[in-house]
């Protein structure tokens, strides 16, 4: 692993610091750690707290802030470093990228769009008001500013409740808008309705997107295609095969991930952030072979054997004996 592991974290949302300065840990590397300017508490916190366990570990971590871009700092940093760990824009990952040195592993985490897919059969009435709990869920926590967090649920027709109502129902709140366009707001939060299908990122900070669909399986993979590139999280509510089938259909897309609706922006501590391995992309590997028989030097040098050992000259006596004796063996069996 890495001597020194530089990260660079973004302010978004809290706890955020925690999964690559664990990573450098697991991996026996040294960190060094750059808050964000809007969120510089967490990393500090969770330094401290290591100090408090365990202060030899704590002297592996130095956690601080430099704006970004520092022409004097992070030179200095970045030349140090191993490997940098980075989130934030596609802006500041291009930057970034253009100041780690060659020798130094880079793992960049950019812009992602998440999004829901609820099919019909989550809106029948005995699963309706869980299915608007769970979505509303998503949406509330961090506020949205997460890459995990749904920019726009896409709600299947035909079931026992219309997409329109779940909009209203996810707001429970006022209709200013037409027919087309419906906007439903409260103090809470605000859910758009949209019969434009197309896939549409929210302005964020508990403003949503609802937008229906004929068939969730077929359509969703072909409105999210445009945005491809930068796909994260799906969050589904449908009966078990049509979630596989969306999943499948989402994975080859490039989709991250697929959860449960209600669960968007709670991964596991083991998830594959960005559809990679958290601590390989820390890792470089050394493969110290043994010495195998039957390699190619085997075959490069017939006259000494396959073992390596000087091969046994059979006369043709001697080969004659012995196919006679293994007819003979034959014939007895």
């Amino acid at each position: 692993g890495p001597r020194l592991t530089v990260h660079v974290w973004s302010g978004n949302v809290p706890g955020l610091p925690a999964q690559s300065l664990v990573s450098a840990l697991l991996v026996k590397s040294a960190s060094l750690g750059k808050v964000a300017s809007e969120e510089p508490l967490f990393a500090t916190l969770l330094a401290e707290s290591i100090a408090e366990v365990d202060p030899r570990l704590a002297e592996c971590l130095a956690v601080t802030y430099w704006p970004g871009g520092d022409a004097v700092v992070e030179p200095l940093a970045f030349g140090q470093a191993d490997a940098v760990i980075a989130y934030g824009s596609e802006r500041a990952m291009e930057h970034i990228r253009g100041r780690v040195p060659g020798h130094a592993r880079f793992v960049a985490y950019g812009h992602k769009l998440s999004f829901g897919a609820i099919g019909r059969e989550a809106l029948s009435p005995e699963r309706f008001a869980d299915t608007v709990d769970r979505a509303a869920y998503d949406v509330a926590k961090y506020d949205q500013q997460g890459c995990l967090s749904p920019h726009l649920f896409y709600v299947e027709s035909g079931g026992p409740a219309s997409p329109r109502e779940f909009a209203e129902a996810l707001s429970g709140s006022l209709e200013v808008a037409g027919d087309e366009v419906a906007l439903f707001s409260n103090n809470g939060g605000m859910v758009l309705f949209d019969t434009d299908a197309a896939f549409q990122a929210s302005c964020l900070n508990r403003a949503i997107w609802v937008k229906p669909v004929t068939d969730l399986v077929d359509d969703v993979p072909r409105l999210a295609g445009p945005v491809r590139r930068f796909l994260q999280t799906c969050g589904v509510a449908a009966d078990a095969s049509r979630a596989r089938a969306l999943a499948e259909a989402l994975g080859r897309l490039g989709l991250d991930r697929v959860c449960p609706l209600g669960r968007m922006a709670d991964v596991a501590p083991t998830w594959h952030h960005d559809g990679r391995f958290t601590l390989l992309e820390l890792l470089r590997w050394t493969d110290l072979e043994p010495d195998a028989s039957a390699g190619r030097w085997e075959f490069a040098h017939p006259d000494l054997g396959l073992y390596g050992s000087a091969s046994q000259h059979v006369s043709a006596d001697e080969e004659a004996s012995h196919s006679a004796a293994r007819g003979e063996l034959r014939h007895d069996r």
